[in-house]
Parts: structure tokens; sequence; C-alpha cells
């Protein structure tokens, strides 16, 4: 190897023609002025430094490849499928709701004569505990099923003994009615609060429980319509 006079550039020496070695068969010298990095036109693919050639991918034109069957193309972050909430129409009377999302309730608090809930109305005023237990039972199986009660709810549940023992012993029974209205209100989107639901429970408790039930069951009733009106 020959080195030019500012020796910092090797230049290769054009190779021995007599030379019978293991290399003799490798590609004609090339000139270090004429190299530019990639081998010369017809070199296999073996030279050194060269990376196996690669069989050309397929073209889809500006299309994308087809997928394996069952496969769903879905970028990181996204969501293909919208949750749905379970149950029925929960607004079946069509109220309007206020800038906040916020409606009132679909019947009075004294409606109980005029929805045909005289008969639940007198329950809840001799056995307030069966009442707030069917409600509290009911309201959990449409939130947890999506359907409603098959019995009605449960008139002799945890809720209802709960409810009964309170009563009873303390006279307490009605705080926890306070909150049991507030998961109503939070289910059907219905406007109130912790004052306006104690004020409401302690001056009526059976007008309280009636108005719960009616909303619970409007929703139940909306299963028995396709378009979910009653």
């Amino acid at each position: 190897m020959a080195y030019p006079p500012d020796n910092k550039n090797p230049v290769m020496s054009p190779p021995d023609a007599s030379y019978q070695g293991p290399y003799a068969a490798q590609q004609p010298y090339v000139p270090a002025s004429q190299y530019t990095g990639q081998p010369p036109m017809g070199t296999p693919s073996s030279y050194p430094g060269t990376p196996p050639q690669m069989p050309n991918a397929p073209s889809y034109g500006s299309g994308s490849p087809p997928m394996a069957p069952g496969y769903v193309n879905q970028q990181p972050g996204t969501k293909e499928m919208m949750m749905v909430a379970p149950g029925g129409n929960r607004n079946a009377r069509n109220k309007r709701f206020t800038a906040d999302g916020k409606r009132d309730w679909s019947t009075g608090i004294c409606s109980c004569c005029g929805e045909d809930a005289f008969g639940k109305w007198c329950m809840a005023c001799w056995c307030p505990c069966i009442v707030y237990g069917e409600n509290m039972t009911r309201l959990e199986h449409l939130t947890t099923q999506g359907t409603p009660h098959p019995e009605g709810g449960d008139s002799c549940g945890g809720d209802t003994w709960l409810h009964c023992c309170l009563t009873t012993w303390f006279g307490a029974g009605w705080c926890l009615q306070i909150p049991g209205r507030s998961k109503v209100r939070s289910r059907y989107s219905i406007d109130g609060g912790f004052c306006t639901d104690c004020c409401t429970i302690c001056w009526c408790t059976p007008c309280a429980l009636t108005q719960e039930h009616l909303e619970i069951q409007l929703e139940e009733r909306s299963f028995q319509d396709g378009m979910g009106r009653v």
C-alpha cells in the first residue's frame, strides 16, 4: 500500500496480476479517486459490506394492505365501540333540561292520586320500610342488569329490614332515604341537593317515597314500548 505525500489517505495499489490466492476472483481494482462507497454495477450480493438483497414488497397503491379475517385496525388511544349505559328511557316524559344538564321530577311531590299511586302512598304511610326497600332494589337492578326487577322489587330484603330497625328503635329510618333519594336523582339527572332531599323527606316521607317509586316506574314501563315512551 502506497501513501500520498500528505500521508493521510491511503491509496490502494493495483493488485498483482500473478496473484492466485482466494481473493483472485474479486472485482477488478477500482482507483480511490473513482470509488464512491458503493460496489460497481454487476457486483454479486456476496460483495463484502453489502446487505443481502430482499425481495420487493407487494404494492397496494394508495390503499391499505389486506387484513387477516377478524383483525380490527385500531389505532392506539382510540375507541372503535361506544359503551352504552344499560336501562330504559330515563326521561320518558321529555322534561326540559337546564344548561347544566338537570331536569325536574317527572311527577310532582303530591301527584300520588293523579298518577294512580294512591295504594303505594298508603303503603308508604304505614310501612315506609317496604316501599323504600322496593325502590332501592328496583333501582339497583336497573343499574346493574339494565332491566326491570322481575318481582317489582324486594319487599323483605336487607334495605327493608335496616329501615325497619332504625325506624322502630331510633325513629331514624328516614336517614337512609336521603342517600336513596340522591341515587334516584343521580340516575335520572334530576335537579336538587342534600338540603332539598332532607326537607322533602322530613316533611312528607310517604310523598317522597311515592315520587321516587313513580320515577323508577316510568323507566320500567318504557321497556314495554319500543320507542321508550310512556
